[in-house]
Protein backbone atom coordinates (compact mmCIF):
# COMPACT_ATOMS: atom_id res chain seq x y z
CA UNK A 1 0.00 0.00 0.00
CA UNK A 2 1.20 3.50 -0.85
CA UNK A 3 0.31 6.47 0.74
CA UNK A 4 0.23 10.01 -1.43
CA UNK A 5 0.03 13.13 1.43
CA UNK A 6 -1.35 16.01 0.09
CA UNK A 7 -1.22 18.58 3.05
CA UNK A 8 0.38 21.63 4.66
CA UNK A 9 1.54 21.73 8.11
CA UNK A 10 -1.03 23.00 10.80
CA UNK A 11 -0.58 23.48 14.23
CA UNK A 12 -0.79 20.35 16.18
CA UNK A 13 -2.91 22.72 18.99
CA UNK A 14 -5.31 23.88 16.89
CA UNK A 15 -8.73 22.41 17.55
CA UNK A 16 -10.90 21.83 14.46
CA UNK A 17 -14.26 21.90 13.59
CA UNK A 18 -15.63 17.98 14.14
CA UNK A 19 -13.71 18.34 17.70
CA UNK A 20 -15.19 21.72 18.64
CA UNK A 21 -18.52 20.27 17.86
CA UNK A 22 -17.86 16.74 20.10
CA UNK A 23 -16.44 18.96 23.04
CA UNK A 24 -19.96 21.25 22.89
CA UNK A 25 -22.32 18.27 22.62
CA UNK A 26 -20.16 16.85 25.64
CA UNK A 27 -20.54 20.56 27.63
CA UNK A 28 -23.99 20.13 27.36
CA UNK A 29 -24.38 16.75 28.55
CA UNK A 30 -22.69 18.25 31.67
CA UNK A 31 -25.50 20.19 32.45
CA UNK A 32 -23.94 23.76 32.13
CA UNK A 33 -25.95 26.91 34.61
CA UNK A 34 -25.71 30.61 32.42
CA UNK A 35 -23.18 28.89 30.14
CA UNK A 36 -20.41 27.46 32.69
CA UNK A 37 -19.95 24.45 34.51
CA UNK A 38 -18.44 24.23 37.68
CA UNK A 39 -14.92 23.12 39.24
CA UNK A 40 -16.20 20.28 40.31
CA UNK A 41 -18.49 19.28 37.23
CA UNK A 42 -15.40 19.60 35.23
CA UNK A 43 -13.14 17.83 37.86
CA UNK A 44 -15.59 14.38 38.21
CA UNK A 45 -15.23 14.62 33.85
CA UNK A 46 -11.62 15.24 33.70
CA UNK A 47 -11.30 12.35 36.07
CA UNK A 48 -12.56 9.51 33.62
CA UNK A 49 -9.56 10.19 31.07
CA UNK A 50 -6.79 8.09 33.39
CA UNK A 51 -4.96 11.01 33.58
CA UNK A 52 -3.45 11.84 37.25
CA UNK A 53 -4.95 14.66 39.31
CA UNK A 54 -1.40 16.92 38.88
CA UNK A 55 -1.47 16.84 35.06
CA UNK A 56 -5.30 17.45 35.24
CA UNK A 57 -4.41 20.51 37.46
CA UNK A 58 -1.84 21.71 34.73
CA UNK A 59 -4.20 21.13 32.05
CA UNK A 60 -6.94 23.26 34.09
CA UNK A 61 -4.72 26.44 35.04
CA UNK A 62 -4.03 26.48 31.16
CA UNK A 63 -7.56 26.04 29.83
CA UNK A 64 -9.01 28.18 32.88
CA UNK A 65 -8.15 31.76 30.94
CA UNK A 66 -9.77 34.10 33.34
CA UNK A 67 -9.00 32.34 36.46
CA UNK A 68 -12.74 32.53 37.80
CA UNK A 69 -12.78 28.77 38.60
CA UNK A 70 -15.20 27.51 35.86
CA UNK A 71 -15.34 27.13 32.35
CA UNK A 72 -17.22 28.15 28.95
CA UNK A 73 -17.56 26.44 26.11
CA UNK A 74 -14.36 27.59 24.54
CA UNK A 75 -12.18 27.16 27.98
CA UNK A 76 -13.50 23.44 27.69
CA UNK A 77 -13.22 22.64 24.48
CA UNK A 78 -9.30 23.59 25.29
CA UNK A 79 -9.14 21.74 28.46
CA UNK A 80 -10.54 18.60 25.93
CA UNK A 81 -7.95 19.59 23.47
CA UNK A 82 -5.22 19.69 26.15
CA UNK A 83 -6.29 15.77 27.50
CA UNK A 84 -6.35 14.27 24.31
CA UNK A 85 -2.69 15.45 23.22
CA UNK A 86 -1.66 13.96 26.62
CA UNK A 87 -2.64 11.01 26.05
CA UNK A 88 -1.10 10.81 22.85
CA UNK A 89 2.28 12.00 24.36
CA UNK A 90 2.38 15.19 23.66
CA UNK A 91 4.01 17.41 26.34
CA UNK A 92 1.73 20.16 28.03
CA UNK A 93 3.23 23.91 26.76
CA UNK A 94 4.19 25.84 29.23
CA UNK A 95 1.88 28.81 27.84
CA UNK A 96 -1.62 28.38 26.46
CA UNK A 97 -0.74 28.85 22.70
CA UNK A 98 -2.60 31.70 20.91
CA UNK A 99 -4.02 29.19 18.26
CA UNK A 100 -5.93 28.02 20.81
CA UNK A 101 -8.13 31.07 21.47
CA UNK A 102 -8.64 31.28 18.03
CA UNK A 103 -11.67 29.54 15.85
CA UNK A 104 -11.67 26.13 15.27
CA UNK A 105 -10.08 25.22 11.52
CA UNK A 106 -10.77 21.73 9.47
CA UNK A 107 -9.61 18.64 10.65
CA UNK A 108 -6.69 18.07 7.03
CA UNK A 109 -6.95 15.16 5.63
CA UNK A 110 -4.71 12.57 3.35
CA UNK A 111 -5.67 10.83 0.20
CA UNK A 112 -4.19 7.17 0.72
CA UNK A 113 -4.54 5.61 -3.03
CA UNK A 114 -4.38 1.48 -2.28
CA UNK A 115 -4.71 -1.17 -5.16
CA UNK A 116 -6.83 -3.36 -2.75
CA UNK A 117 -9.34 -0.67 -0.73
CA UNK A 118 -9.46 2.12 -3.14
CA UNK A 119 -8.57 5.76 -2.48
CA UNK A 120 -9.38 6.32 0.98
CA UNK A 121 -9.39 9.71 3.10
CA UNK A 122 -7.90 9.47 6.72
CA UNK A 123 -7.83 12.13 9.63
CA UNK A 124 -4.47 13.08 10.92
CA UNK A 125 -3.30 12.70 14.13
CA UNK A 126 -1.54 15.82 15.92
CA UNK A 127 2.26 14.90 17.13
CA UNK A 128 4.96 16.74 18.47
CA UNK A 129 6.77 17.04 14.63
CA UNK A 130 3.22 17.97 13.11
CA UNK A 131 0.63 15.96 11.48
CA UNK A 132 0.87 12.60 11.01
CA UNK A 133 -1.58 9.83 9.28
CA UNK A 134 -3.75 7.81 11.57
CA UNK A 135 -2.73 5.01 8.83
CA UNK A 136 0.83 4.42 8.33
CA UNK A 137 2.18 4.59 4.94
CA UNK A 138 2.96 1.05 4.39
CA UNK A 139 2.42 -1.41 7.08
CA UNK A 140 2.85 -5.35 6.49
CA UNK A 141 1.57 -5.93 10.06
CA UNK A 142 -2.40 -6.70 10.88
CA UNK A 143 -4.95 -4.32 12.10
CA UNK A 144 -4.92 -3.65 15.78
CA UNK A 145 -7.78 -1.68 17.71
CA UNK A 146 -5.74 1.22 19.13
CA UNK A 147 -6.53 3.55 22.36
CA UNK A 148 -9.49 5.33 20.64
CA UNK A 149 -10.83 8.18 22.52
CA UNK A 150 -14.59 7.67 22.20
CA UNK A 151 -15.24 7.42 25.55
CA UNK A 152 -11.98 9.66 26.79
CA UNK A 153 -14.27 13.65 27.84
CA UNK A 154 -12.69 14.84 24.51
CA UNK A 155 -14.56 12.41 22.62
CA UNK A 156 -11.46 11.61 20.19
CA UNK A 157 -11.79 9.02 17.10
CA UNK A 158 -12.36 5.71 17.60
CA UNK A 159 -10.79 4.27 14.33
CA UNK A 160 -8.64 1.00 13.67
CA UNK A 161 -5.29 1.50 12.61
CA UNK A 162 -1.90 -0.53 12.26
CA UNK A 163 0.34 0.32 15.69
CA UNK A 164 4.36 -0.12 14.81
CA UNK A 165 6.05 -1.31 17.67
CA UNK A 166 7.50 1.70 18.59
CA UNK A 167 5.36 3.50 18.30
CA UNK A 168 3.08 1.06 20.97
CA UNK A 169 6.41 1.29 23.78
CA UNK A 170 6.22 5.28 23.15
CA UNK A 171 2.67 5.87 24.35
CA UNK A 172 2.82 3.05 27.26
CA UNK A 173 5.74 5.11 28.57
CA UNK A 174 3.58 8.36 28.25
CA UNK A 175 0.41 7.80 28.64
CA UNK A 176 0.04 4.67 31.66
CA UNK A 177 2.22 4.02 34.49
CA UNK A 178 3.72 0.69 34.10
CA UNK A 179 3.57 -0.52 37.33
CA UNK A 180 -0.11 -1.69 36.82
CA UNK A 181 -0.10 -5.53 36.89
CA UNK A 182 -2.57 -5.63 33.40
CA UNK A 183 -0.70 -6.15 30.23
CA UNK A 184 -0.41 -3.08 28.31
CA UNK A 185 -2.04 -4.58 25.07
CA UNK A 186 -4.66 -5.65 27.05
CA UNK A 187 -5.27 -2.35 28.32
CA UNK A 188 -5.36 -0.90 24.95
CA UNK A 189 -7.49 -3.30 23.54
CA UNK A 190 -10.30 -3.04 26.73
CA UNK A 191 -9.65 0.55 26.18
CA UNK A 192 -10.83 0.66 22.80
CA UNK A 193 -14.00 -2.15 23.80
CA UNK A 194 -15.11 0.56 26.19
CA UNK A 195 -15.23 2.96 23.93
CA UNK A 196 -17.05 1.68 21.59
CA UNK A 197 -19.51 0.35 24.20
CA UNK A 198 -19.58 3.84 25.66
CA UNK A 199 -21.65 5.62 22.99
CA UNK A 200 -23.21 8.04 25.21
CA UNK A 201 -19.52 9.21 25.76
CA UNK A 202 -20.34 9.12 29.82
CA UNK A 203 -16.81 7.79 30.77
CA UNK A 204 -18.40 4.47 32.55
CA UNK A 205 -20.71 1.81 31.15
CA UNK A 206 -23.99 1.05 33.72
CA UNK A 207 -24.04 -3.11 34.62
CA UNK A 208 -26.73 -3.92 31.35
CA UNK A 209 -23.93 -2.98 29.07
CA UNK A 210 -21.14 -5.17 30.77
CA UNK A 211 -23.16 -7.96 31.27
CA UNK A 212 -23.45 -7.75 27.31
CA UNK A 213 -19.97 -7.32 26.86
CA UNK A 214 -18.98 -10.46 28.89
CA UNK A 215 -21.50 -12.34 27.87
CA UNK A 216 -19.29 -14.14 25.50
CA UNK A 217 -16.97 -14.91 27.98
CA UNK A 218 -18.84 -18.27 29.20
CA UNK A 219 -17.92 -17.45 33.27
CA UNK A 220 -20.53 -18.50 35.44
CA UNK A 221 -22.53 -15.98 37.25
CA UNK A 222 -20.76 -16.89 40.35
CA UNK A 223 -17.37 -15.62 38.54
CA UNK A 224 -18.74 -12.50 36.71
CA UNK A 225 -20.50 -11.94 40.09
CA UNK A 226 -16.94 -11.96 41.67
CA UNK A 227 -15.17 -10.08 39.04
CA UNK A 228 -17.93 -7.41 39.15
CA UNK A 229 -17.35 -7.03 42.95
CA UNK A 230 -13.14 -6.94 42.02
CA UNK A 231 -13.35 -4.22 39.42
CA UNK A 232 -16.19 -1.93 40.61
CA UNK A 233 -13.34 -0.50 43.02
CA UNK A 234 -15.49 2.69 44.36
CA UNK A 235 -18.80 0.08 44.45
CA UNK A 236 -21.12 3.07 42.88
CA UNK A 237 -22.72 0.21 40.17
CA UNK A 238 -21.35 1.48 37.14
CA UNK A 239 -17.31 0.50 35.72
CA UNK A 240 -15.14 3.10 34.40
CA UNK A 241 -12.62 2.58 31.59
CA UNK A 242 -9.38 1.69 34.22
CA UNK A 243 -12.37 -0.53 36.09
CA UNK A 244 -13.55 -1.95 32.88
CA UNK A 245 -9.99 -3.05 31.49
CA UNK A 246 -9.57 -4.20 34.90
CA UNK A 247 -12.97 -7.03 34.89
CA UNK A 248 -12.07 -7.73 31.37
CA UNK A 249 -8.25 -9.07 32.69
CA UNK A 250 -10.07 -10.96 35.24
CA UNK A 251 -12.16 -12.19 32.45
CA UNK A 252 -8.95 -13.45 31.00
CA UNK A 253 -7.50 -14.63 34.14
CA UNK A 254 -10.32 -16.83 35.01
CA UNK A 255 -10.59 -18.08 31.26
CA UNK A 256 -7.18 -19.36 31.50
CA UNK A 257 -7.82 -21.34 34.56
CA UNK A 258 -6.31 -19.03 37.09
CA UNK A 259 -8.36 -18.78 40.25
CA UNK A 260 -10.01 -14.92 40.98
CA UNK A 261 -8.48 -13.32 44.43
CA UNK A 262 -11.05 -12.62 47.53
CA UNK A 263 -9.65 -8.97 47.53
CA UNK A 264 -7.80 -7.46 44.80
CA UNK A 265 -4.15 -7.14 45.08
CA UNK A 266 -2.63 -3.81 45.20
CA UNK A 267 -0.62 -4.62 41.99
CA UNK A 268 -4.47 -4.81 40.22
CA UNK A 269 -5.30 -1.71 41.46
CA UNK A 270 -5.50 0.96 38.79
CA UNK A 271 -2.75 3.96 39.29
CA UNK A 272 -4.91 6.27 39.47
CA UNK A 273 -6.77 4.99 42.56
CA UNK A 274 -3.63 4.04 44.13
CA UNK A 275 -2.65 7.54 43.67
CA UNK A 276 -6.41 8.45 45.43
CA UNK A 277 -5.47 5.83 47.99
CA UNK A 278 -2.46 7.58 48.77
CA UNK A 279 -3.85 10.72 48.63
CA UNK A 280 -6.91 9.75 50.52
CA UNK A 281 -4.07 8.87 53.33
CA UNK A 282 -1.92 11.80 53.12
CA UNK A 283 -5.40 13.77 53.35
CA UNK A 284 -6.28 12.07 56.59
CA UNK A 285 -3.22 12.68 58.21
CA UNK A 286 -3.12 15.99 57.48
CA UNK A 287 -6.71 16.61 58.51
CA UNK A 288 -5.93 14.82 61.66
CA UNK A 289 -2.86 17.44 62.05
CA UNK A 290 -4.89 20.52 61.43
CA UNK A 291 -7.08 19.21 63.76
CA UNK A 292 -4.53 19.16 66.15
CA UNK A 293 -3.71 22.80 65.17
CA UNK A 294 -7.08 23.69 64.83
CA UNK A 295 -7.83 22.84 68.43
CA UNK A 296 -4.57 24.50 69.68
CA UNK A 297 -5.53 27.37 67.87
CA UNK A 298 -8.88 27.10 69.13
CA UNK A 299 -7.64 26.86 72.61
CA UNK A 300 -5.59 29.98 71.72
CA UNK A 301 -8.14 31.59 70.82
CA UNK A 302 -10.70 30.50 73.42
CA UNK A 303 -7.58 31.69 76.40
CA UNK A 304 -7.02 34.86 73.74
CA UNK A 305 -10.68 35.39 74.15
CA UNK A 306 -11.07 35.04 77.43
CA UNK A 307 -8.04 37.42 78.25
CA UNK A 308 -9.66 40.03 76.26
CA UNK A 309 -13.16 39.61 77.59
CA UNK A 310 -11.64 39.93 80.97
CA UNK A 311 -9.54 42.80 79.52
CA UNK A 312 -13.04 44.45 78.21
CA UNK A 313 -14.68 44.00 81.41
CA UNK A 314 -11.84 45.88 83.59
CA UNK A 315 -12.58 48.31 80.76
CA UNK A 316 -16.30 47.98 81.08
CA UNK A 317 -15.82 48.66 84.95
CA UNK A 318 -13.47 51.47 84.68
CA UNK A 319 -15.63 53.10 82.21
CA UNK A 320 -18.77 52.60 84.33
CA UNK A 321 -16.32 53.55 87.49
CA UNK A 322 -15.36 56.90 85.91
CA UNK A 323 -19.02 57.49 84.46
CA UNK A 324 -20.71 56.90 88.02
CA UNK A 325 -18.15 59.25 89.42
CA UNK A 326 -18.46 61.83 86.64
CA UNK A 327 -22.46 61.67 86.91
CA UNK A 328 -21.59 61.79 90.85
CA UNK A 329 -19.36 65.01 90.17
CA UNK A 330 -22.38 66.29 87.99
CA UNK A 331 -25.20 65.21 90.29
CA UNK A 332 -23.23 67.34 93.13
CA UNK A 333 -22.48 70.42 90.90
CA UNK A 334 -26.19 70.09 90.10
CA UNK A 335 -27.36 69.88 93.63
CA UNK A 336 -24.96 72.90 94.49
CA UNK A 337 -26.32 74.61 91.20
CA UNK A 338 -29.80 74.15 92.27
CA UNK A 339 -28.91 74.97 96.35
CA UNK A 340 -27.51 78.68 94.86
CA UNK A 341 -30.12 79.02 92.32
CA UNK A 342 -33.18 78.43 95.27
CA UNK A 343 -30.93 80.56 97.49
CA UNK A 344 -30.73 83.32 95.30
CA UNK A 345 -34.81 83.07 94.42
CA UNK A 346 -35.24 82.84 98.45
CA UNK A 347 -32.98 86.21 99.03
CA UNK A 348 -35.24 87.68 95.56
CA UNK A 349 -38.35 86.22 96.87
CA UNK A 350 -37.70 88.17 100.56
CA UNK A 351 -36.37 91.08 98.54
CA UNK A 352 -40.03 91.08 96.60
CA UNK A 353 -41.69 90.72 100.16
CA UNK A 354 -40.12 92.90 102.10
CA UNK A 355 -40.88 95.24 98.97
CA UNK A 356 -44.51 94.50 98.45
CA UNK A 357 -44.86 95.22 102.67
CA UNK A 358 -42.96 98.52 101.94
CA UNK A 359 -45.18 99.30 99.43
CA UNK A 360 -48.38 98.31 101.73
CA UNK A 361 -46.92 100.08 104.14
CA UNK A 362 -46.73 103.19 102.41
CA UNK A 363 -50.11 103.12 100.99
CA UNK A 364 -52.10 102.31 104.81
CA UNK A 365 -49.44 105.32 106.25
CA UNK A 366 -50.99 107.36 103.22
CA UNK A 367 -54.62 105.77 103.95
CA UNK A 368 -54.30 106.32 107.42
CA UNK A 369 -53.04 110.11 106.79
CA UNK A 370 -55.75 110.53 104.61
CA UNK A 371 -58.38 109.72 106.86
CA UNK A 372 -56.60 112.23 109.62
CA UNK A 373 -56.47 114.75 107.19
CA UNK A 374 -60.53 113.96 106.17
CA UNK A 375 -61.44 113.54 110.39
CA UNK A 376 -59.42 116.86 110.97
CA UNK A 377 -61.13 118.62 108.89
CA UNK A 378 -64.54 117.30 109.41
CA UNK A 379 -63.70 118.00 113.05
CA UNK A 380 -62.44 121.41 111.99
CA UNK A 381 -65.97 121.74 110.29
CA UNK A 382 -67.88 120.16 112.96
CA UNK A 383 -66.10 122.44 115.44
CA UNK A 384 -66.74 125.51 113.62
CA UNK A 385 -70.45 124.44 113.80
CA UNK A 386 -70.67 123.93 116.98
CA UNK A 387 -68.91 127.11 117.99
CA UNK A 388 -71.51 128.83 115.71
CA UNK A 389 -74.15 127.08 117.09
CA UNK A 390 -72.86 127.89 120.88
CA UNK A 391 -72.59 131.42 119.88
CA UNK A 392 -76.09 131.56 118.46
CA UNK A 393 -77.36 130.13 121.78
CA UNK A 394 -75.09 132.70 123.42
CA UNK A 395 -76.86 135.42 121.14
CA UNK A 396 -80.41 133.49 121.59
CA UNK A 397 -80.16 133.73 125.63
CA UNK A 398 -79.42 137.02 125.32
CA UNK A 399 -82.04 138.25 123.52
CA UNK A 400 -83.94 135.86 125.74
CA UNK A 401 -83.36 137.39 129.03
CA UNK A 402 -83.73 140.81 127.16
CA UNK A 403 -87.47 139.78 126.26
CA UNK A 404 -87.84 138.59 130.26
CA UNK A 405 -86.61 141.85 130.82
CA UNK A 406 -88.95 143.28 128.16
CA UNK A 407 -91.66 140.79 129.65
CA UNK A 408 -91.25 141.53 132.92
CA UNK A 409 -91.19 145.33 132.25
CA UNK A 410 -94.77 145.15 130.62
CA UNK A 411 -93.48 145.72 127.63
CA UNK A 412 -94.56 144.62 123.80
CA UNK A 413 -95.57 141.72 125.51
CA UNK A 414 -96.81 140.52 121.83
CA UNK A 415 -93.75 141.98 120.13
CA UNK A 416 -91.95 139.51 122.44
CA UNK A 417 -94.38 136.61 121.51
CA UNK A 418 -93.24 137.41 117.99
CA UNK A 419 -89.86 137.72 118.51
CA UNK A 420 -90.13 134.09 120.60
CA UNK A 421 -91.57 132.55 117.57
CA UNK A 422 -88.99 134.38 115.41
CA UNK A 423 -86.39 133.08 117.48
CA UNK A 424 -88.10 129.70 117.60
CA UNK A 425 -88.00 129.93 113.52
CA UNK A 426 -84.68 130.30 113.62
CA UNK A 427 -83.95 127.62 116.23
CA UNK A 428 -85.95 125.47 113.34
CA UNK A 429 -83.36 126.87 110.74
CA UNK A 430 -80.63 126.68 112.25
CA UNK A 431 -81.73 122.98 112.99
CA UNK A 432 -82.31 122.85 109.93
CA UNK A 433 -78.73 123.93 108.70
CA UNK A 434 -77.67 121.07 111.61
CA UNK A 435 -79.70 118.38 109.90
CA UNK A 436 -78.02 119.53 106.39
CA UNK A 437 -74.51 119.81 108.28
CA UNK A 438 -75.70 116.08 109.54
CA UNK A 439 -76.39 115.31 105.32
CA UNK A 440 -73.37 117.06 104.37
CA UNK A 441 -71.30 114.60 107.21
CA UNK A 442 -72.96 111.30 106.13
CA UNK A 443 -72.09 112.42 102.33
CA UNK A 444 -67.98 112.91 103.26
CA UNK A 445 -68.53 109.81 105.25
CA UNK A 446 -70.08 107.98 102.14
CA UNK A 447 -67.04 110.07 99.75
CA UNK A 448 -64.75 107.99 102.65
CA UNK A 449 -66.52 104.61 101.91
CA UNK A 450 -66.31 105.26 98.48
CA UNK A 451 -62.58 106.54 98.75
CA UNK A 452 -62.23 103.20 101.17
CA UNK A 453 -63.85 100.51 98.10
CA UNK A 454 -61.80 102.35 95.65
CA UNK A 455 -58.82 101.85 98.04
CA UNK A 456 -59.96 98.41 98.08
CA UNK A 457 -59.93 97.68 94.11
CA UNK A 458 -56.45 99.34 94.01
CA UNK A 459 -55.01 96.54 95.91
CA UNK A 460 -57.46 93.85 94.33
CA UNK A 461 -55.48 94.81 90.93
CA UNK A 462 -52.50 95.13 92.92
CA UNK A 463 -52.82 91.59 93.63
CA UNK A 464 -53.81 90.50 89.98
CA UNK A 465 -50.58 92.47 88.99
CA UNK A 466 -49.01 90.36 91.67
CA UNK A 467 -48.75 86.76 89.53
CA UNK A 468 -47.59 89.01 86.41
CA UNK A 469 -44.80 90.27 89.08
CA UNK A 470 -43.65 86.95 89.95
CA UNK A 471 -43.29 85.25 86.03
CA UNK A 472 -41.21 88.55 85.10
CA UNK A 473 -39.12 87.81 88.12
CA UNK A 474 -39.36 83.77 87.27
CA UNK A 475 -37.90 85.18 83.23
CA UNK A 476 -35.51 87.67 84.72
CA UNK A 477 -34.05 84.75 87.02
CA UNK A 478 -33.79 82.52 83.59
CA UNK A 479 -32.12 85.18 82.12
CA UNK A 480 -29.44 85.82 84.83
CA UNK A 481 -29.01 81.84 84.81
CA UNK A 482 -28.34 81.82 80.99
CA UNK A 483 -26.21 85.22 81.12
CA UNK A 484 -24.50 85.28 84.92
CA UNK A 485 -22.94 88.34 84.40
CA UNK A 486 -26.54 90.31 83.65
CA UNK A 487 -27.29 89.16 87.18
CA UNK A 488 -24.76 90.57 88.59
CA UNK A 489 -25.35 93.86 86.73
CA UNK A 490 -28.94 93.73 87.40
Amino acid sequence: MQCILILGNPSIWAISLEERDKHDKKFDTLSPSMGYVSGEQAKKFFLQSGLPPAVLAEIWALADMNKDGKMDRLEFSIAMKLIKLKLQGTPLPTALPIIMKQPPVPVPTLTVPASTYGTVKIPLVPTATGLSPLVAAASPRPLVSTLGTGGLPNGGLGLLQPTPAGAMSSFSSTSVPSDWAVPHASRLKYRQQFNSLDKQMTGYLSGMQVRSAMATTMLTQTQLASIWTLADIDKDGKLNAEEFILAMHLVDMAKFGQSLPLSLPKELVPPSQRYFDKFKANLERGNAELEKRRQALQEAERREQERREQLRREEQERKEREAREAEEKRRIEEERRLERQRELERIREEERKKEIERKEAAQRELERQRKEEMERRKKGELQIKREQDQDDIIKLKAKKRSLEMELEAGNKHKQIEDRLRDIQNKKKHQKTDIDVTNQRKEACQLDMSNIQMQLEEFQRKLAQLNPEQRRLSEKLKSMALNVPGSYLKL
